[in-house]
């Protein structure tokens, strides 16, 4: 009996289509996808202060250049400096967030989602972005998948290929198979997204 899949390829695309935040990118030729949250997970994890060396492995990287990319998005990594030596900033508040468009999208041949340029951009969406992602979604399997990708960051096969028994509760860890170069890898969830995903996978195994 082959293993049940924790979500099927068709059940992705109906969760990227509910927001409103998906239709605003798309009017300016930008897409959201797993990738997007992919990104956003990156992004967010550095402006936090996780050690780029940890953001490597999280996201299983070939080399340490593609993750170093993301340094360029994480513009809240440079605010305090720019709040320091900016004219403007005198006497000013500090925003909370300094999370903006970067010059450019991540470009790593190793994450590209197609090389045809008439393919609209990657989307970077914000937390904030990312958080309306997922109230908009209309039931918790579509909820949990999108908790799950920003959660891992992995990449939208590494999630797709997952199946039931790959979910450790227990230990918060989800066991991801044949990634980029075959590789197999353990990611960390956190609690919100492994109950929604024990609730999912009872939804499809409710013998469990």
């Amino acid at each position: 009996i082959r293993p049940q899949r924790l979500f099927e390829p068709h059940e992705l695309n109906e969760a990227f289509e509910q927001s409103s935040t998906a239709l605003r990118y798309r009017a300016v030729g930008r897409c959201l996808t797993p990738m997007a949250l992919r990104h956003a997970a990156a992004t967010h994890l550095l402006e936090k202060g996780m050690d780029l060396f940890v953001l490597h492995t999280l996201l299983n990287h070939q080399n340490l250049g593609c993750t170093r990319k993301y340094l360029e998005l994480a513009v809240a990594l440079r605010g305090a400096d720019y709040a320091r030596c900016h004219p403007l900033m005198a006497r000013q508040r500090l925003p909370g967030c300094w999370r903006g468009p970067g010059p450019e999208d991540p470009e790593e041949e190793e994450e590209g989602e197609g090389s045809d340029e008439s393919e609209p951009q990657v989307a970077r969406p914000t937390h904030l972005e990312v958080e309306s992602l997922m109230a908009a979604a209309t039931n918790l399997r579509d909820r949990a998948m999108l908790r799950a990708y920003y959660a891992s960051g992995a990449r939208a096969n590494e999630l797709l290929n997952a199946r039931c028994d790959d979910l450790c509760d227990e230990e918060g860890r989800l066991f991801l198979r044949d990634g980029k170069g075959d590789k197999d890898r353990l990611v960390l969830l956190d609690p919100t997204t492994i109950r929604l995903l024990l609730w999912v996978l009872l939804r499809i195994s409710p013998t469990l």
